[in-house]
């Protein structure tokens, strides 16, 4: 029998994962995290973020491309009071780093690039939490760039459990989706909580399941779990709850 391409990760080398003022234990369960716009308004966003929580999610994303303009800012503080999760909030700068961490935001994503060490020591500052993101273009660099800006993180104040590692499966398409989810155990072993979302349904239905991209997304993520990762950005929240607890089980019962 030829050897698997990839190791299972039965506990995660970073046992938690600090969001804000929350400590969770992730050596085993991973949180699932959902995504509410912000483009319908505070009152659509709500909604939409309780329908998420009430099936399961532990985290949500505020998605809008206008960072932290006056009518973000008053969306995400209406999903704050709304919802008892931590919020992600993407950034462009230092300056929206600060606001909308002051407004409710506990894990900020900023939207550069290379990093921008402003929106670092602005979540250093306000004892927030930092994800980390990278280019889809990086190859089989993406491990050395996550590190490079998780260890400039940490030299900056952050701990390791208040930066979430990002490899970007969902932005690679074909091959490049695939064999990125695969080296998932590699980038779990970096030492920082990992997140991971499914490839894009037209390769995940393509390779994974021919007829099922909802099936094949929740394979994707049970793979990504069994490789580490224990923060599952979802579409289907409810049916990725139900997934990763049943491999939790499985992983704690195998580690015991």
């Amino acid at each position: 029998m030829s050897e698997l391409p990839w190791r299972p990760v039965l506990t995660a080398p970073c046992p938690e994962v600090v969001l804000g003022p929350r400590r969770v234990d992730i050596r085993h369960r991973p949180l699932v995290a959902g995504t509410v716009s912000s483009a319908g308004g505070a009152r659509a966003a709500v909604a939409e973020a309780q329908r998420l929580v009430a099936a399961g999610a532990d985290l949500l994303r505020l998605a809008s491309a206008d960072g932290a303009r006056p009518e973000h800012v008053a969306v995400l503080q209406a999903v704050r009071g709304a919802v008892d999760v931590p919020l992600c909030v993407a950034v462009s700068g230092g300056d929206e780093a600060g606001e909308v961490l002051e407004s409710g935001a506990a894990l900020v994503e900023d939207r550069g690039a290379t990093g921008d060490p402003a929106v670092v020591h602005a979540v250093a500052d306000a004892g927030g939490s930092l994800l980390v993101t990278v280019p889809p273009d990086l190859g089989e660099a993406v491990g050395e760039v996550l590190q490079t800006r998780a260890a400039q993180a940490e030299a900056a104040g952050l701990a390791r459990a208040r930066v979430v590692l990002d490899a970007g499966v969902e932005g690679h398409d074909g091959e490049g989706a695939l064999a990125l989810l695969h080296r998932h155990d590699r980038l779990a072993a970096l030492g920082w909580p990992l997140a991971a979302s499914a490839p894009p349904s037209s390769t995940a239905a393509g390779r994974l399941h021919p007829d099922d991209a909802r099936t094949a997304a929740l394979a994707a993520l049970a793979l990504a779990v069994s490789l580490g990762a224990r923060v599952l950005w979802a579409d289907d929240v409810r049916a990725a709850r139900r997934t990763a607890d049943v491999l939790a089980a499985i992983l704690e019962a195998r580690s015991a």
